[in-house]
């Protein structure tokens, strides 16, 4: 009786840990996007729309300015379809700089799907100065907006919408190509 009871005992175990052990792999199993053109917009606080702001002490704004203050404050939309921001980034004083077609596979190791798997709260408002639009054949197939300050990016493909507290290698990766570029 002991060893029956002993040998559903295992058997259970076994089970409970196979079905965990599966449950694992399908969560990390996240297809990855595929994209042939990076696009880069960035601004900083010295740029003629936030110095205008900051001069104005946030009150009394014009169009263009709450346009300005919403790509930067707010995350991205839930679906990629809504992407008329993106248009406007230059006519807001945000730098358009295109990847070179041969730093396309670095970016594509850095945005995989494993993206920044380290997830930390933070208590950092974010301002989204970094803005990388992911296109093929020349359409949107994803966005992501960066705070390097906070450590926080706000991702959205056709697929996926997900954001990522806490500094990780992928990000700092990233800043440091940014930095090199700029």
């Amino acid at each position: 009786m002991k060893f029956k009871s002993f040998k559903l005992f295992i058997t259970l175990c076994v089970l409970i840990i196979n079905v965990n052990c599966k449950n694992k792999k399908s969560e990390k199993k996240i297809e990855q996007f595929y994209f042939d053109k990076v696009e880069h917009y960035s601004t900083d606080n010295k740029s003629l729309i936030s110095l205008s702001i900051n001069k104005k002490h946030y009150k009394n704004l014009d169009e263009n300015e709450k346009k300005y203050l919403k790509i930067l404050e707010t995350n991205l939309p839930a679906k990629n379809s809504d992407t008329t921001f993106v248009s406007e980034l230059q006519n807001l004083n945000f730098k358009k700089v295109t990847v070179e077609n041969s730093n396309i596979k670095i970016y594509r190791e850095i945005f995989a799907s494993e993206f920044c798997n380290e997830m930390q709260e933070n208590a950092c408002a974010p301002i989204y100065r970094d803005i990388y639009v992911f296109r093929n054949n020349n359409k949107i197939v994803g966005i992501a907006k960066i705070c390097f300050k906070c450590q926080i990016i706000d991702f959205t493909s056709e697929k996926y919408n997900w954001e990522r507290y806490g500094e990780c290698e992928s990000l700092n990766k990233l800043e440091n190509i940014k930095k090199a570029s700029h």
